[in-house]
């Protein structure tokens, strides 16, 4: 029996999309080992490198989207009307 429905890729998960983060002080492998106390001992130098610059790039993303959401707050200009107030506004009967 043929399967007959198609499995949809999503575009969000067609491309990977990688983001780099340039940053001059990143903590050491030595630091890092510490954090990770005896969890560090299976893990090699590159596999704790790549665990810290995954970190550093949630922390981007994340403080990225923060000041996107902080510059988009708007502010009404208006006075909000609570549920006791008529509205003077014209209306067509």
């Amino acid at each position: 029996m043929k399967n007959k429905y198609k499995k949809n890729n999503l575009p969000l998960y067609e491309k990977k999309v990688t983001t780099e983060v340039v940053i001059e002080n990143k903590i050491s492998i030595a630091v890092c080992r510490k954090i990770l106390k005896e969890k560090a001992k299976s893990y090699a130098d590159n596999q704790i490198e790549q665990v810290r610059d995954f970190f550093y790039k949630l922390a981007a993303i994340t403080y990225e989207e923060y000041e996107q959401r902080k510059a988009n707050i708007i502010i009404p200009l208006t006075q909000n009307k609570t549920d006791n107030e008529e509205s003077h506004y014209l209306r067509a009967s």
